[in-house]
């Protein structure tokens, strides 16, 4: 025989209504893999410095090590986005690049290349397959 008071767990709210069911907004695994990261997070910003002062390591794992440490200490820069449209309709988009001192590059640094347009036309499938 069950337990005479599943059907009645069932059907009363365990709080009180008007109030949030989940009102932290995460659930307890969540919070409990956020609350090892953070008891662990010495032990991998000197994990980190290690890699960066080790010569052994490649190139691209001390970089790495550099930028993660530089963004703990000092948090990253900014970077902003900045869109202007010169005239109603304007459908391209001019990236310029900003130096640390605020000043515009007259030089671009890279040109991007246009996308291939796809081989056949794409089609946009609804979720109940029409």
């Amino acid at each position: 025989m069950g337990n005479p008071n599943a059907a009645a767990n069932l059907t009363a709210p365990r709080w009180k209504p008007g109030q949030s069911g989940n009102a932290r907004g995460a659930n307890r695994g969540y919070r409990r893999v956020l609350k090892a990261s953070r008891a662990a997070s010495l032990e991998a910003i000197e994990t980190a410095i290690a890699i960066m002062r080790d010569p052994e390591q490649p190139a691209v794992a001390r970089l790495k090590a550099c930028e993660l440490v530089l963004d703990r200490g000092w948090g990253a820069p900014d970077q902003a986005l900045r869109v202007e449209a010169r005239e109603e309709g304007t459908k391209s988009i001019t990236i310029q690049f900003v130096g640390a001192d605020g000043t515009l590059s007259d030089t671009p640094r890279g040109t991007a290349r246009q996308p291939e347009p796809p081989a056949a036309p794409l089609r946009l499938v609804r979720p109940d397959g029409r």
